[in-house]
């Protein structure tokens, strides 16, 4: 990929002419996050071929958990005091398909274009649970590792699927496989897991709740020092309780 360049000592001199430039740049600043010890998420916002703004995901450096890629990249190119006209002209890169909180940040400030090389699939949960609830022992098996069948061929869009994912969980082994994009999840079923001690369970319900919602706020009950039930980003039910 050739970037032309006015002035290598610029960054602000270098030019980004298309799309694969753009997507260009923001894989390597993923694999940049990746060498730091972060997740591997990157995004960037661009006008035209001029970079805006540029970021990747800090949640270990920062030690929180809003610091996504397409906040911080889309926070920094709030601050340039562009025009409504420019923002509804700008174009977002990230390398992974933005959160609904991204989603909206996205929205919310006139980006014209979103663009994105992967959807977000199972694995994206695995990771977020692993981080949640410190887990152990992932594996991950995607339907393009599969032996091959020819009675049942594989689209070039889902070969990066997950097909079968485990890990342990808080002493529970969980199960994961890619669904359809248009399936619906309803509530129906909440998983409960038990604290020692209040702390803990807070620490998991700020985790639970990046992305998510409370659906029953954190409070002492009769039957429980503290209880709160709440829905992730990927629409599981999770009921926390230090009895």
């Amino acid at each position: 990929m050739i970037l032309e360049k006015h002035n290598a000592t610029s960054k602000d001199a270098i030019k980004y002419p298309s799309p694969i430039c753009k997507m260009e740049f923001v894989i390597n600043l993923a694999r940049e996050a990746l060498a730091n010890g972060e997740l591997p998420i990157a995004a960037a916002v661009f006008h035209g071929e001029k970079l805006i703004s540029s970021a990747y995901t800090t949640e270990r450096a920062d030690k929180r958990w809003l610091v996504h890629a397409e906040q911080k990249a889309l926070m920094d190119a709030d601050t340039k005091m562009l025009s409504l006209k420019t923002r509804t002209e700008l174009e977002l890169y990230t390398n992974l398909e933005p959160c609904l909180m991204c989603l909206g940040m996205a929205i919310s400030s006139f980006i014209g274009t979103i663009n994105f090389s992967l959807e977000a699939p199972d694995d994206g949960a695995i990771d977020f649970y692993e981080v949640v609830f410190g887990g152990t022992n992932k594996k991950v098996m995607r339907l393009s590792e599969m032996p091959i069948n020819p009675d049942f061929p594989i689209s070039d869009n889902m070969k990066d699927w997950v097909a079968y994912a485990e890990i342990i969980l808080r002493g529970t082994v969980f199960h994961f496989s890619d669904a359809q994009p248009d399936t619906i999840t309803n509530g129906i079923i909440s998983l409960m897991t038990r604290f020692d001690t209040i702390e803990a369970l807070m620490e998991t319900y700020d985790k639970l709740l990046d992305g998510g919602a409370a659906l029953m706020e954190p409070a002492p009950q009769s039957y429980a020092k503290m209880f709160t039930w709440v829905r992730d980003k990927f629409g599981i039910d999770w009921q926390l309780i230090c009895e």
